[in-house]
């Protein structure tokens, strides 16, 4: 694959998606399978099966540290993959399925537990599975990305280190001629950073008894053109979040594509917690009455204040904290209430200046602009839950009134709120 379609491979496709590589290079492959089989048979389906081989480098449950291990913990498990009934030519150009079949095949690879780490054990070593596992069907496609190497030599390494890589081939091939052949096509990707930047090789193995060349070497420029098909979607902004990026909540596909058409920017979707629920229940059940739940804080500060700064670093908090970029839905269809996060969100601030007035005169007009602030009922599926409102009532003498919702702040985390506030400030 050329460079430039390489280096959207690597990084804008699986960022847009939320996915890693092994995501995009499985969905381009099962893609053009699926269209390789309707050229060639009027049975073929979109469905495969396929042994996926992975490093075994995963996060372990137990929290085990690897990074001071070095080589592959190999790991082999069988997948079904199968992107559906979609137009596969506009796969091809880039269009709506391409984002179908990215989501529908990274969904099925996340359903398989602890990134098919424990199948091995289960398969030759569980005396109860073990049996069950080898009676189903075999996989006849292994695939396995084998990552990102350097140049095969790069200037000046060899006198650096007194040793440099061997080029491809040059020890021999991997295994023995009369080894049996475990799958009927074996699968490979492998990215080689070279000087005009990196290229992803994409190879195909298969027994010449099964196989001819030129049906192989037609599914192999198939998955290649799917692969630039998914580059030139997402170029016209496709991706999107699936089910697996919001774990702790329930919400379909549907559901999620409607948040992202509804909430710009959207990252994350959370289960609110217990009292967050409570609290929710109350503001919902009476809309036209008072919160009670709305709170609001009132700090005089003596001094000269730079009005663009303090703006900038309550803007700052809200930047830091996903927790006050958060709004509060009860979406339909969906058992328990949800906070939706938004990437970013602008802070409602308000200044008035009445330095003009006379000290007590100033101080009662303060006292009716925090008491409007506070009247206003925050909706709560509409972030920030937190205003601010800046008041100049004397030479050098000011009033911060901050209005905010209990469902986001309590007496705990405002303190530490402020305290980063007046750091950042």
């Amino acid at each position: 694959m050329p460079s430039e379609v390489t280096a959207e491979l690597l990084t804008r496709v699986p960022a847009a998606f939320h996915a890693g590589i092994d995501d995009v290079l499985l969905t381009g492959l099962t893609a053009a399978i699926a269209e390789w089989r309707d050229t060639r048979t009027t049975a073929g389906g979109s469905a495969i099966l396929v042994d996926v081989e992975g490093h075994g480098r995963v996060p372990l449950s137990g929290g085990d540290d690897l990074s001071r291990t070095v080589g592959w913990f190999t790991s082999s498990y069988p997948v079904r993959l199968d992107v559906g009934s979609v137009d596969l030519s506009d796969v091809r150009v880039g269009g709506v399925a391409a984002g179908r079949v990215v989501k529908r095949v990274k969904e099925q690879l996340r359903a398989v537990p602890g990134d098919g780490l424990g199948f091995g054990m289960l398969r030759y070593l569980n005396p109860e599975t073990a049996p069950e596992l080898a009676a189903l069907p075999a996989a006849q496609i292994g695939f396995n990305y084998l990552g990102r190497f350097g140049a095969a030599e790069a200037p000046g390494q060899r006198a650096r280190t007194g040793w440099s890589p061997a080029n491809d081939g040059a020890t021999g091939d991997g295994v023995g001629g009369d080894f049996p052949v475990l799958h009927a096509l074996e699968v490979m990707g492998a990215v080689h950073d070279l000087p005009d930047g990196p290229e992803l090789m994409l190879s195909l193995a298969w027994p010449e008894a099964l196989l001819d060349e030129s049906g192989v070497r037609a599914l192999l420029d198939g998955w290649a053109a799917m692969l630039a098909g998914l580059v030139a979607h997402v170029s016209g902004a496709g991706g999107g979040y699936t089910p697996s990026d919001f774990p702790l909540v329930a919400l379909d596909q549907s559901r999620i594509e409607e948040l992202e058409a509804e909430v710009p920017g959207l990252v994350d979707v959370l289960p609110v917690s217990p009292l967050q629920e409570g609290l929710l229940f109350h503001a919902l059940f009476d809309e036209q009455g008072t919160d009670v739940y709305v709170e609001q804080m009132d700090l005089g500060l003596d001094g000269v204040v730079d009005a663009v700064a303090l703006r900038a670093s309550w803007q700052a908090l809200l930047d830091r904290h996903a927790s006050l970029r958060a709004g509060f839905r009860q979406l339909p269809g969906v058992d328990e209430p949800v906070q939706i996060v938004a990437r970013q969100v602008v802070l409602p601030w308000r200044e008035g200046d009445l330095s003009h007035l006379t000290e007590s005169e100033a101080q009662a007009e303060a006292e009716r602009l925090g008491a409007e602030e506070r009247a206003q009922r925050f909706d709560l599926a509409a972030p920030p839950l937190l205003k601010v409102l800046l008041v100049k009532v004397g030479e050098n003498r000011h009033r911060m009134v901050i209005t905010l919702h209990h469902i986001v702040l309590d007496g705990w985390s405002l303190p530490i709120l402020m305290q980063e506030l007046w750091s950042a400030y």
